[in-house]
């Protein structure tokens, strides 16, 4: 048990962070302000916290894009990962874009994966590895889920939804009866694909490799004989309007399910408890009963074979921030008034808010649970779906003080906003942690600046860097506000040993998820630029403009 235990916790006691970077790399002149700084070491941590997770407990484990869409950084939720859980049209189609695609094409070559004859004869070794075959295999291996969910859809946004999606929830039997219809006909097209043209592509690739050794059109005439590959799950190739001349790998139609609500939650404040009353999220047990039987009266079956032949799964999300313990607090909950329908289903999705990749989670119970609930429902397959444990501690958003003024106190006004910038600050609302910045001034002495970090001094230092003592406890005490004409656009009380001077910087730790996907130009604000800290170098992924802004409004 200490072995596994040691196992679960390996990824976070290693963990490192972006102010060790700026400690041991001076980097921070090349970063402009304000900016989300990524540092890619801590997101690897987290994403191998998850893999680890997913692998013992047999889960599948989705990215929450409407928490964490740092797509630009993406390679390792494609590789640790299960996919992407989404809440809408545009989310799922950055799903298929930068997870399900690059996931099945990592090369990115092609965009038909039948090389020409021409294309052949120059490498043929290169596409013989790349066969129809090997395409297949690699996307069974790296085949991503997209399951969306959102409280209620439009018909224009489910006629491309259905074009990414792998699983689709919906929140009342009003919206699954409204587009039930749209989603049935989209499967009934890859029902008829997949029977027309299934052995067609093997054909193109017999054809394909006939420039090639008798041995490669031998195995090729085998494989098609034998359909071996194919009889494993079904492979689709067909063109979305939406993404022109892409080709779609879904191997499986798509799979529809509900949203419950099982009356308990232990989230606080109301404004994040999905459970409250008068929730807009999730059906209530009883009426999830009263539709269920409407349903079934109307085609005279019983309410267990209406279920089972429109829904194959449930899905769940009562938690935020929280420890394994409330999950296992809230299953009692979700069997007590589902219990006969979890027994059908072939999925469950448990949702987001674990917060899986926070030092003190336990992660053993949370693999206990998981295997424990598969145990009792026929080896059902179990969901998460994080946002916050993807993106938790991987990145700080950096900005300058601009000014500092006296108003019973001194008040550092940022160019960075809470209203524009960490908006969960004043929802919540809560007071982030930070550090500050200096930069060396002539009369500085280091010696005169508290331990700053555990991690040797760099050469040539220009900087130091020292962490909030809290408010109204170092010697010089500031007030954060942003530049907004929000009275309220206020940070929060911070205090150093040591004074602040215009033009230092002010790192706001744990600000990559939840904050980015949340921005806004109010006053005409700027957007802070994206950046990463890979290799001990920092690189800058997008600026934004005035154009940025005008084209919002």
């Amino acid at each position: 048990m200490d072995t596994t235990q040691t196992d679960s916790q390996q990824f976070s006691i290693h963990k490192i962070f972006l102010q060790d970077e700026l400690n041991t790399h001076n980097i921070i002149s090349e970063i402009p302000s304000p900016c989300y700084v990524l540092c890619y070491e801590s997101l690897e941590s987290n994403l191998q916290t998850l893999h680890y997770v997913a692998r013992e407990s047999e889960a599948k484990i989705l990215v929450a894009l409407k928490g964490y869409s740092f797509w630009r950084e993406f390679s390792g939720v494609r590789k640790y990962l299960n996919g992407a859980t989404c809440s809408g049209v545009n989310e799922a189609r950055l799903a298929y874009e930068e997870i399900t695609l690059k996931a099945q094409n990592p090369l990115g070559k092609y965009n038909n994966i039948f090389p020409s004859q021409q294309d052949l004869a120059k490498d043929s070794h290169k596409y013989i590895k790349e066969s129809p075959e090997n395409i297949y295999l690699q996307s069974q291996n790296n085949y991503k889920e997209i399951c969306v969910f959102s409280p209620s859809y439009k018909e224009s946004q489910m006629r491309e939804i259905v074009q990414y999606a792998t699983h689709i929830i919906f929140n009342s039997f009003g919206q699954w009866e409204k587009f039930y219809g749209i989603i049935e006909e989209k499967n009934k097209e890859i029902r008829e694909h997949l029977k027309q043209k299934k052995y067609n592509n093997i054909q193109k690739y017999q054809d394909s490799v006939s420039v090639n050794s008798n041995k490669d059109t031998q195995y090729a005439q085998e494989l098609y004989e034998s359909d071996k590959v194919y009889k494993q799950d079904d492979l689709q190739h067909i063109a979305t309007p939406s993404i022109p001349n892409k080709i779609i790998m879904q191997q499986k139609e798509i799979q529809v399910g509900l949203r419950i609500n099982p009356l308990y939650s232990e989230v606080s404040p109301p404004i994040y408890n999905p459970c409250i009353p008068k929730s807009r999220l999730g059906i209530i047990p009883s009426e999830f009963i009263k539709n269920l039987e409407f349903f079934a009266t109307k085609e005279n079956i019983s309410t267990i074979e209406f279920f089972t032949k429109y829904f194959s799964g449930l899905h769940f999300h009562t938690h935020c921030e929280q420890d394994s313990s409330s999950l296992q607090r809230t299953l009692p909950h979700v069997i007590e008034h589902f219990h006969h329908y979890i027994q059908v289903c072939k999925w469950i999705n448990f949702g987001g808010g674990h917060h899986i990749t926070r030092k003190d989670y336990n992660i053993e119970l949370l693999i206990d649970i998981i295997k424990d609930f598969k145990q009792k429902y026929h080896d059902i397959e179990v969901f998460l779906e994080p946002g916050e444990a993807v993106g938790w501690q991987v990145g700080d958003l950096i900005g300058e003080v601009v000014d500092i003024i006296e108003n019973d106190g001194r008040v550092a006004i940022l160019d960075i906003s809470a209203s524009c910038h960490m908006p969960d600050c004043l929802e919540m609302p809560y007071r982030p942690e930070c550090y500050k910045i200096s930069f060396m001034q002539e009369n500085d002495n280091q010696a005169q600046v508290p331990e700053i970090a555990n991690s040797p001094q760099i050469e040539k230092q220009t900087y130091q860097i020292e962490k909030d003592l809290g408010e109204n406890i170092g010697t010089y005490q500031y007030r954060f506000g942003g530049s907004t004409c929000l009275a309220g656009d206020i940070i929060g009380d911070y205090s150093f040993n040591t004074p602040l001077h215009i033009g230092d910087r002010i790192a706001f730790c744990d600000m990559i998820h939840y904050t980015i996907v949340k921005n806004t130009t109010f006053n005409g604000i700027e957007l802070p630029s994206l950046g990463v800290v890979k290799n001990h170098s920092f690189k800058l992924l997008k600026k934004f403009s005035y154009f940025d802004f005008k084209e919002r409004n």
